[in-house]
């Protein structure tokens, strides 16, 4: 006979085990989260679930905890969303609590700008916690990284290049990364024949790091013989087989691919689409290259090429600004204005590009007078800061100068230009659309919705659903609306939702009625009274609503991750539901 005790650990067992693996839900209850990660301010946050317990556990003092909350914040494990600034505070949490691999990676989060934000003070603490406190040797390689990364000296470059060799060899990734880019960066070739053999050592690895930096040395013959072909095998190898961050070494694999044949060079923009659309300012100036050469393939238009030149002088790339002025003086794709192509290749210039500062000396030469057009934003600015100016004109009075610069926006096909243009063709502009002209209005919300603009996908979403404006066609609005969830919008994920259990709630509606009136006639049967279903087929529908933008600025990097590894063959499945797909 089993003791009642025993008898009851025995039950309870599978309870324990199924709530150990649980998974944060919704449905286990709600709270606010707040969390310090190094900024002026607590992080605000959502937990659900089991994560309100890590996060209990976390403050009383458990670095298991932390650690455990911090990974899920990271993935957006169960119904938490990806909240990587959130996750990066409680890995920096685990690391003050004793855990030292956690210090390691809160002090690369925070000095690699990975959440946005970057604190490179911070990350040096944590990492000197990590490596002298806790003993762990990742950490040694980020606090030898941060005091290169702050030498100002001989004497302290010197110390921190032997901390950097030390923790190299004791096999500190970062370290070794950190390295290798300062040797390479050295007058010296004798540094950067040492800077290859890291590198190599880095790529036998599969660190990406470690492709990247042979194929940029085998490419130009530095350190190592010039090699092209030997570059392009790096590159491919650094980004479909390397580990860490391959944005970069996947933008010159997709770089060489576009140099091959038709195939080839389709593939290749592929890769570079995806790098573009994550920041890569070097991927979307190529992109622009491939729609002004046209070769076999391509299939990068002449407008999307300026759009692509446009992005990359917005990142920071004097090419792409140059080849933006440049499409401005000859007129190309856009209306000839050497006055913004003026402006535009002293903006290369002054980011560095000394073949933009010989156009910008040619066309002072060709053109005396320019800048002669007049131009109440400057062309060169970002696009955003543009947007911004050119609104603020509106409201101010500046009503034609704010709508001319949207408009030469627009013509560059830039989709944010798509959406306020089209508000005020929608809904009109008295003084300059005194009548709305919702037909054109559309065209622009399609094509900004089409390209990922969260607050355009939304509106139409919403349009197309009951019918507002636009015939009604829910299949099309629910397309819309998937569109915006998929840029990580939480409202419209939650819209999307509703939207998918409309056929249920309808289905409900109508069994309902059919029950009701079956109750009407059996009024007089004593079951009447306990058949009434409204408890659990009446509810009320639930109407979607949107009262405003709410658009992630954190690119998610398993999305980008899981693109890339589907171009290059290592998984079949790329879901519509990720937005790099």
């Amino acid at each position: 006979m089993i003791r009642t005790g025993r008898l009851l650990a025995l039950l309870l067992l599978p309870v324990v085990l199924i709530a150990a693996g649980k998974v944060p839900s919704a449905y286990d209850g709600r709270r606010d989260g707040y969390v310090s990660y190094g900024g002026p301010a607590m992080y605000p946050f959502q937990l659900y679930g089991v994560a309100i317990d890590w996060d209990r556990d976390c403050f009383k003092g458990k670095a298991a905890a932390c650690l455990q909350l911090a990974q899920a914040l990271e993935s957006g494990l169960g119904d938490l969303d990806v909240v990587p600034r959130a996750a990066m505070g409680y890995y920096k949490m685990a690391c003050e609590k004793g855990h030292g691999a956690s210090c390691a990676k809160a002090s690369q989060m925070l000095s690699s700008g990975s959440t946005g934000f970057t604190n490179a003070a911070l990350a040096g603490q944590l990492a000197a916690r990590g490596c002298d406190q806790l003993k762990d040797q990742a950490s040694c390689g980020f606090k030898a990284a941060s005091m290169a990364n702050v030498a100002a000296t001989p004497e302290q470059r010197q110390t921190a290049n032997t901390a950097l060799d030390q923790s190299c060899a004791a096999g500190g990734d970062e370290a070794c990364r950190v390295r290798a880019i300062g040797l390479m960066a050295s007058n010296q070739p004798a540094d950067w024949a040492s800077a290859a053999r890291l590198f190599e050592q880095g790529c036998s690895s599969r660190k990406a790091w470690g492709c990247l930096g042979l194929s940029e040395a085998w490419s130009v013959g530095r350190g190592t013989a010039k090699d092209l072909g030997r570059a392009a095998n790096y590159a491919r190898t650094g980004c479909t087989e390397g580990s860490g961050d391959r944005l970069r070494v996947c933008s010159l694999h997709g770089f060489y691919l576009s140099t091959g044949d038709a195939s080839s060079v389709d593939k290749g923009e592929q890769f570079l689409s995806a790098s573009c659309k994550r920041g890569d300012g070097e991927a979307c100036n190529r992109l622009g290259d491939l729609g002004y050469q046209k070769p076999a393939g391509s299939r990068v238009t002449p407008k999307e090429a300026v759009y692509y030149y446009r992005r990359a002088c917005d990142l920071g790339l004097p090419q792409g600004c140059g080849s933006l002025g440049g499409s401005y003086v000859t007129g190309w794709t856009v209306k000839q204005d050497v006055g913004a192509g003026y402006l535009l290749m002293k903006r290369g210039c002054t980011l560095g590009g000394s073949s933009q500062c010989k156009a910008l000396e040619a066309l002072k030469a060709r053109y005396p007078s320019v800048p002669s057009a007049w131009f109440p934003v400057d062309p060169a600015l970002p696009v955003h800061e543009q947007l911004k100016l050119a609104n603020a004109m509106v409201e101010s009075g500046r009503k034609v100068d704010g709508v001319n610069t949207v408009i030469r926006l627009m013509e560059e096909g830039h989709e944010n230009a798509d959406w306020l243009l089209g508000g005020w063709l929608y809904y009109g502009l008295p003084g300059v659309f005194d009548a709305p002209r919702k037909a054109d209005a559309l065209i622009l919300f399609e094509n900004a919705a089409k390209v990922g603009h969260v607050d355009a996908a939304v509106w139409l979403g919403m349009a197309y659903w009951y019918g507002d404006g636009v015939p009604l066609d829910r299949p099309k609005g629910q397309n819309f609306m998937a569109i915006a969830a998929t840029m990580g919008d939480a409202k419209a994920e939650a819209i999307l939702r509703s939207m998918k259990l409309q056929p249920v709630r309808e289905a409900n509606e109508r069994r309902a009625q059919e029950m009701a009136e079956a109750a009407k006639r059996r009024q007089q049967d004593w079951s009447s009274s306990w058949t009434s279903h409204s408890a659990w087929v009446g509810s009320k529908s639930y109407t979607p609503a949107y009262s405003g933008p709410s658009v992630s600025s954190i690119i998610d990097n398993a999305n980008w991750n899981q693109r890339i590894n589907y171009l290059s063959g290592s998984t079949s499945a790329c879901p519509r539901t990720n937005s790099y797909c």
